[in-house]
């Protein structure tokens, strides 16, 4: 858990790692997200999710453009 009443550094690989946790139980196909998050974070690095910007989800997008359709970007991004 996070306590949000004081200020603290919270990392993505420790977000996806409790998403992965919440979608094993709560999804039929959770290994399709986990690809695409574990693209993103290895594109990014595990960043303070508060220094996580647009500009990283354009660098996903281009990292994406020429290997997959448009529709299957934004529905990754969705």
């Amino acid at each position: 858990g996070y306590d949000i009443s004081q200020k603290q550094v919270v990392y993505l690989n420790e977000i996806i790692e409790d998403y992965k946790l919440y979608a094993q139980s709560h999804y039929s196909n959770p290994d399709g997200f986990n690809y695409i998050i574990e693209k993103f974070a290895k594109l990014i690095g595990n960043k303070d999710i508060e220094q996580i910007l647009p500009n990283d989800i354009e660098k996903y997008i281009s990292s994406r453009i020429n290997r997959v359709k448009n529709r299957t970007i934004n529905r990754e991004i969705s």
